[in-house]
């Protein structure tokens, strides 16, 4: 106990907020590059009460570990890869603005820490086979 009562200032001190220095910025929704995605490119023509295709991008879950969701996402990933989306008229996104679509949608702990979706080391093509085979043995 002698030992804890000599320390215990300085745990106290370190856990106080420090006078003068503010916070950091909280992020905003705007700082998410997938929102940012799905806004400029997805939203006008995918949500809404009469979303194109029937595929809503607004109250679409980026809950993984529901195959529903998963297979969606890697669906639109598939379609913006091949350039069906967006359709021919509206802008292309960038290579990079697909490249942060594809590691978010393929390695989720990087991009989506916290969403219990275990990381993988599969090339997408081989993942999707695997999915594929997986789904299969029901």
């Amino acid at each position: 106990m002698k030992t804890v009562l000599p320390l215990l200032p300085a745990v106290l001190l370190s856990a106080a907020p420090t006078a003068g220095k503010p916070d950091a910025p909280a992020a905003k929704p705007s700082d998410d590059p997938i929102r940012v995605f799905l806004a400029t490119h997805c939203r006008e023509c995918h949500s809404g009460s009469k979303p194109k295709g029937d595929f809503r991008t607004d109250d679409l879950s980026a809950d993984f570990n529901i195959p529903a969701n998963r297979d969606k996402w890697r669906t639109a990933l598939k379609r913006v890869q091949a350039a069906e989306m967006p359709p021919t008229g509206r802008p292309r996104p960038a290579t990079k603005e697909i490249a942060v679509l594809a590691g978010w949608v393929s390695d989720s702990q990087t991009i989506k820490p916290g969403n219990r979706m275990p990381p993988n080391a599969l090339p997408g093509d081989d993942l999707q086979a695997l999915l594929s085979y997986l789904e299969r043995l029901k």
